[in-house]
């Protein structure tokens, strides 16, 4: 099992700057996804 701090570390050591972007981009994705739960969840 891979935890998110393990697959940054990963992605330092080879091509840091692509894999790096793409690090960045997951966690943005999966933090607006929770964002967006909360809203849902305050309307209800």
């Amino acid at each position: 099992m891979h935890t998110l701090m393990d697959m940054f570390r990963d992605s330092q050591m080879h091509e840091p700057q692509e894999e790096e972007g793409v690090f960045l981009y997951l966690l943005e994705d999966e933090l607006e996804d929770r964002r967006m739960e909360e809203r849902e969840g305050a309307e209800e």
